[in-house]
């Protein structure tokens, strides 16, 4: 079978399948394991240090993660921030956390019914510091009912601050997307339309568009993917925050998980999110942590790689072996920290490492089509 490159090249996939397939999580060669256990997500204060936030405490680094200090936020008899939070130390030294509280959930869904029942809620909270971490106001509750996760919070260069939130409404049962925002550092909110993609996906809970991910893009607009089961994300574009339009099926695979974008310090935005193993039947939707880099704001996008694994054995639990809802952070130019909630991943790579197709993917061998002709090709 020498003579025939697929099939050897079909071997070899099959090999290191096979290899990580009792062995756990799978790091890429090209990366390493963080020397911690936090999950973040991180931000860089104004004297250096690195601030997390976990469920009842944030942690400071003075040595870039080799050690960390708990800090006070809030009270733990009365709050508990789920793994789904956002995290934004502004300019101007405001230090803002976003989280849902686990204190007050209650979970009441009868999709036959409608949807979310009458008391289903765990509110959306916003903690604020307004000395760079050291103290921290109580938290002011932001929206009430059920909201499935916040995760992004960024700052625009106008000085906004933008949170991607969502809610659950009824009939049928699913989820909009809110984008609330803020135009003095936090201590006020406004909401922005609401996007709603009605009865898309179709699967109750998990259904609409949701556990989205912005970006400011050069120009000044926005860029926002959205979770759904559609095989890819949903793409929508705004001025400033307050109103989103232009609605599309975006052209990254997706496997109904949520991604996370960030702007670099070298430009590029980076992309971490999970493919589906088999893109045709819908499988492994979790078991890949994937990453790319876009030199034109999510325009196109490098070669996808996945960076680690967590092959399912067979007869195994599918939520036992994910590596999704990912974190990034930047502690130093081209240098990524990269934490997930489920799955527990932490690992750093550089992104000089990414740029190009790496030798050894590691999920294995993948023919690459290259066309060339005009606009009709």
């Amino acid at each position: 079978f020498s003579n025939h490159p697929e099939f050897m090249n079909y071997l070899l996939a099959l090999v290191l399948l096979t290899s990580t397939a009792h062995a756990g999580i799978a790091l890429h060669q090209k990366t390493a394991k963080l020397p911690f256990d936090y999950q973040g997500p991180f931000t860089r204060l104004g004297d250096g240090s690195i601030l997390g936030v976990e469920a009842q405490d944030a942690m400071v680094s003075k040595d870039e993660g080799r050690s960390w200090e708990p800090r006070r936020i809030f009270d733990r008899g009365k709050f508990l921030a789920s793994g789904e939070r956002a995290l934004l130390r502004t300019n101007e030294g405001v230090v803002l956390f976003a989280f849902l509280n686990r204190k007050e959930l209650d979970f009441r869904w009868d999709q036959a019914r409608g949807g979310p029942q009458e008391g289903c809620r765990v509110p959306v909270y916003v903690s604020r510091s307004a000395d760079d971490g050291r103290t921290w106001a109580a938290p002011v509750l932001l929206q009430d009912g059920w909201c499935g996760a916040v995760r992004n919070m960024i700052q625009l260069r106008s000085g906004r601050v933008l949170l991607v939130c969502q809610k659950a409404v009824r009939d049928p049962g699913r989820h909009v997307t809110i984008n609330y925002f803020s135009d003095d550092q936090g201590l006020t909110w406004q909401a922005s339309n609401v996007i709603d993609h009605g009865e898309y996906g179709g699967y109750g809970d998990h259904g609409g568009g949701l556990e989205g991910t912005v970006i400011e893009r050069r120009d000044g607009s926005l860029k926002l993917l959205l979770r759904t089961p559609q095989g890819c994300f949903q793409d929508m574009t705004s001025k400033d925050g307050a109103t989103w339009t232009n609605s599309m099926p975006s052209t990254i695979e997706a496997s109904d998980a949520p991604g996370m974008m960030m702007r670099l310090a070298s430009g590029r935005v980076v992309l971490l999110w999970n493919r589906y193993m088999d893109p045709v039947k819908k499988l492994g939707r979790r078991q890949e942590l994937s990453i790319a880099f876009s030199n034109n704001d999510g325009v196109t996008w490098t070669m996808p790689q996945v960076i680690a694994t967590n092959y399912m054995p067979p007869g195994g639990k599918d939520s036992g072996y994910r590596l999704s809802y990912p974190y990034v952070f930047e502690p130093a130019p081209g240098h990524l920290w990269i934490t997930t909630m489920q799955g527990n991943l932490r690992m750093q790579l550089n992104e000089a490492d990414w740029l190009l197709p790496v030798g050894h993917p590691l999920d294995g061998i993948a023919v690459r089509i290259i066309t060339l002709g005009d606009s009709i090709t």
